[in-house]
């Protein structure tokens, strides 16, 4: 059982300057894949992006208002196979704060997913992904670990029997160094529900090399199957309510999974309870219309774009989890692709505010009438649904909001929810603000080492001073700290419970502060 520990989730997928992340095996080989990069800013940055085990670095500079792209060698960084440890982990380091996302695309076969930023990753996940039968390239469903620290210690419990034999639920335990991967897969079945948990901040992506969707053990093959690929939330950062939009050009739905980690959570729908689930168990079903889900303890939720063969209109499947709807940003960015010279991609955006808010929504500095917007009832929320030309976009508003992008061709797909700059939270805090009363810390609870990453704002001083009380009042530790975008403390000689530690410059001003427990094996 893994237990949801509360926290704001008005800070997920933030920008960010540093970046973990890798590519999941995709269809077909090597000489006909484009793994791509795209970093967002509105604001003058400069950077390198790396596979530093791998011997790939490249610098870059970016203006503001703009969208860089640059493509990855598929060999250095796709990874091939299951359950071995690989080098393939991709590095980013910003001078600012910046916005990235991914494609893993050739021909026929795509998707995309929006990186999560170091601080935005946890030490517990269970995937969200989808069932894919054995069409002959064994290893479909599956998933990816990233580790940007060193010796980081890793269990695995797999939902589905693995390529190499291991049994649903038989623990898989590696180490990873900084920047090594591990890959699993199955032949023909479903991964959903494993569990991933780790002694320090892993990142996590799932998907399948090519999955027919809708698709399950017995059902007939649909026309056509496609890659699926998207970055885990961590379990701690999941939500209790989400608000859905339909795709364009699919006239007959979009399956969605909703993936529960606590038994007895109730599933409710525009209002209707449709299930209860037990911890490890998802949801599966087809939502024709704008909806709201809410449930009674935090899940998952995925939207999946569905086959060509089951609706008979453009397209093939992709997967996007869908953000919370308590979380928005006030601006972001994306740049379309096309994967070769003769795809012919119709792109497509969903934005999702509140509907009091819709006048404040911008579309490449021109407002999005309000006809474009339709409300979804019961709730107080709107949604907008429109085609985009090719090129870099921007989309903002001072009211807050999200958004979707995606594209379909007549047999290929992508899409891939988009993580945005947010200078401001609703509750009216700005970001330093927020983040300075709050830092993240990990792992928490803690045995010997913490870590936490700085505040949104870099800091320009090189020492920085650690306090830490415990709920007695008592400082028990202080100590300066060299200034870098990850921060260790060894806090090994306290005893097990509750402490306070406060960040402060060496004059003294408070940066940030948060709680934490020592738990003592």
């Amino acid at each position: 059982m893994v237990f949801y520990l509360s926290h704001s989730l008005k800070q997920i997928a933030q920008s960010g300057t540093n970046f973990w992340f890798g590519f999941l095996e995709n269809f077909g080989n090597t000489n006909n894949l484009h793994m791509v990069v795209f970093i967002a800013t509105d604001r003058p940055v400069s950077g390198t992006i790396s596979v530093p085990l791998g011997g790939y670095n490249q610098s870059f500079t970016i203006a503001a208002d703009s969208v860089f792209e640059i493509e990855l060698p598929a060999t250095t960084v796709m990874h091939v196979g299951s359950e071995i440890i690989e080098s393939k982990g991709v590095h980013i380091i910003t001078s600012d704060s910046v916005l990235v996302y991914i494609l893993n695309t050739r021909s026929n076969s795509s998707d995309g997913t929006s990186i999560l930023p170091i601080q935005n990753l946890g030490i517990s996940y269970s995937v969200l992904n989808y069932y894919s039968r054995d069409l002959g390239i064994p290893g479909h469903s599956e998933f990816l670990i990233v580790a940007p620290f060193d010796s980081t210690s890793i269990v695995i419990e797999s939902s589905d029997t693995t390529v190499s034999g291991n049994l649903p639920g038989m623990p898989i335990s590696i180490v990873l160094n900084s920047g090594q991967s591990y890959q699993v897969q199955n032949g023909d079945g479903d991964l959903t529900g494993s569990e991933i948990t780790s002694s320090l901040p892993i990142a996590v992506f799932a998907g399948a090399k090519a999955a027919e969707i809708p698709s399950g053990p017995g059902m007939p093959g649909l026309t056509a199957s496609d890659h699926l690929f998207e970055q885990m939330i961590s379990i701690n950062n999941w939500g209790d309510s989400f608000v859905t939009a339909p795709l364009m050009q699919r006239d007959s739905g979009d399956t969605f999974r909703i993936l529960s980690m606590n038994d007895s959570t109730i599933i409710n729908i525009n209002g209707i309870i449709i299930d209860t689930l037990n911890s490890g168990v998802f949801w599966e079903s087809i939502i024709t219309s704008p909806s709201i889900i809410t449930t009674t303890k935090p899940v998952n939720v995925a939207q999946f774009a569905n086959s060509l063969s089951f609706d008979n209109t453009t397209g093939y499947p992709f997967e996007m989890l869908l953000f919370p709807a308590s979380y928005s940003y006030k601006k972001t960015y994306f740049k379309t692709y096309y994967n070769s010279p003769v795809s012919n991609f119709d792109f497509s955006v969903n934005i999702i505010t509140k509907s009091s808010s819709i006048s404040s929504v911008f579309m490449d500095g021109t407002q999005v009438l309000a006809s474009a917007f339709d409300t979804i009832s019961g709730s107080d929320f709107s949604y907008a649904s429109f085609q985009v030309t090719d090129g870099t976009h921007k989309i903002e508003s001072d009211s807050g909001f999200v958004a979707y992008y995606y594209a379909f061709d007549d047999t290929d797909s992508y899409g891939l929810a988009l993580t945005g700059y947010s200078d401001q939270n609703l509750t009216g805090l700005s970001q330093s603000q927020a983040e300075m009363m709050n830092l993240k810390l990990f792992p928490n609870p803690v045995d010997e080492i913490l870590f936490f990453s700085l505040p949104f704002s870099p800091l320009k001083e090189s020492l920085l001073n650690v306090k830490i009380w415990d709920v007695n009042g008592r400082e028990v530790l202080s100590k300066n700290v060299s200034n870098s975008l990850t921060i260790s403390v060894d806090v090994s000689a306290l005893n097990s419970g509750i402490y306070f530690l406060v960040l402060s410059d060496i004059s003294k001003k408070v940066i940030g502060k948060s709680k934490f427990c020592v738990n003592r094996r």
